[in-house]
């Protein structure tokens, strides 16, 4: 017992640091600080990796887990070694790394538990620098534009999209969670309106089916039973969603239906058949090194590159046991969340989970250069399994 309390406490303060240094990554982003944004970014590998070690020692890993990252690793450097263009570096590896930091980050904060201030901080914070970043825009002047969607900033428009819907569903969670404080209720809907704007003004086609996916989970959630919202089935469609995409985004293309519907999301140098000119040449790799996949190859040997399709970059990436392997981290866990869903805050947050994993279908950052971004991920899989036994045991919450 003394050993699983102590893990408990140990991942507490782990959390706490990465959102801590995420919040950092954000604000310095804000300011063009990119050596203090690259620092932030390393210390948040090193929290996890000394986090990673204590908990070796003490508690046991999923095999499963153990062997997607051995078997990512391992796939990379045999790529590497029977490859002439590899350039072995740290730069190089670092995508793996950040993919593996992912896969451990969620796995952590599905199966350790924290106190309930530390499910308080992984509320208020994120919520907290949401505010100082839509501020940014309206109040300082952060208008940055690129191909014709805003930055705040960050590097691209997707990018920032990607944030900003973390970032909103932080601050739904709080004002489910503030039923009874009415001006902090009012705040929270402000903001939440101001946040979706954003997004919209980003024209990040992701974003767009992550805000379709997350308001149409809730508003279900009200209008049925969650508890028949959540079944297996349902994460099943979520989970395969991106990789479906792929193969009929095609099709959807060639549809003058479809072309409407999302004529608003073209601007300069991003039509809608981007995606497909990053797509077609990564699947045309992975046929031919179906195995082990092709972790050169698709970065031109640098390492670096971004598939913009969460499950397209880790099956070109990794190769096919691996992305099985992932396919199946991303259905236990999900899995587990709804099994501990007992409240609509929960709920949401498990509605959260599922919006992100369907912004893959269009962007990578979460497991190709998230710069922090999954740690936020992290987050939102914490307070789903926020049990209501604490704070939320109350006539807020509505339980099913």
């Amino acid at each position: 017992m003394k050993k699983t309390k102590n893990v408990q406490l140990n991942f507490s303060l782990c959390i706490k640091v990465e959102l801590f240094l995420v919040a950092l990554i954000i604000l310095f982003t804000m300011l063009s600080q990119d050596s203090l944004v690259s620092l932030c970014f390393t210390l948040s590998f090193i929290v996890l990796l000394i986090y990673t070690g204590i908990r070796l020692t003490t508690r046991k890993f999923n095999l499963s887990v153990l062997i997607l990252i051995l078997l990512s690793v391992i796939n990379v450097l045999w790529n590497a070694s029977i490859s002439r263009d590899a350039n072995m570096s740290f730069d190089y590896f670092k995508k793996v790394f950040m993919f593996a930091a992912f896969i451990l980050i969620l796995y952590y904060s599905q199966e350790d538990r924290v106190s309930e201030g530390t499910y308080k901080y992984a509320l208020i914070l994120p919520a907290l620098v949401g505010t100082v970043l839509v501020m940014s825009y309206f109040l300082f002047g952060n208008k940055v534009q690129y191909g014709g969607g805003i930055t705040l900033g960050f590097s691209n428009p997707n990018f920032t999209g990607m944030w900003l819907l973390h970032l909103m569903i932080y601050m739904f969670l709080l004002m489910v969670s503030s039923k009874h404080k009415i001006w902090l209720r009012i705040f929270c809907i402000i903001m939440i309106g101001l946040m979706v704007w954003l997004i919209l003004q980003t024209k990040a086609r992701s974003c767009l089916v992550g805000l379709i996916v997350f308001f149409g989970l809730c508003l279900l959630g009200r209008i049925i039973k969650p508890k028949r919202v959540l079944n297996p089935v349902l994460l099943f469609v979520i989970i395969i969603f991106p990789i479906v995409l792929v193969f009929i985004y095609q099709f959807l293309l060639n549809s003058s239906w479809f072309l409407r519907m999302f004529a608003f999301m073209v601007s300069e140098g991003k039509g809608l058949d981007a995606r497909l000119r990053v797509w077609s040449p990564a699947i045309k790799l992975f046929k031919e090194s179906i195995w082990l996949g092709d972790y050169c190859g698709i970065s031109d040997g640098t390492g670096v590159s971004q598939l913009h399709n969460t499950h397209l970059d880790v099956v070109c990436s990794y190769g096919i046991i691996p992305f099985l392997l992932f396919l199946q981290v991303l259905f236990r866990e999900g899995k587990k969340m709804m099994r501990s869903s007992k409240s609509f805050f929960n709920y949401y947050a498990v509605c959260g989970y599922f919006a992100i994993i369907a912004t893959g279908a269009f962007e990578a950052a979460v497991v190709a250069g998230a710069m922090g971004l999954n740690l936020l991920t992290a987050g939102i899989v914490l307070l789903a399994n926020r049990p209501v036994d604490g704070e939320l045991k109350d006539e807020n919450h509505i339980y099913f």
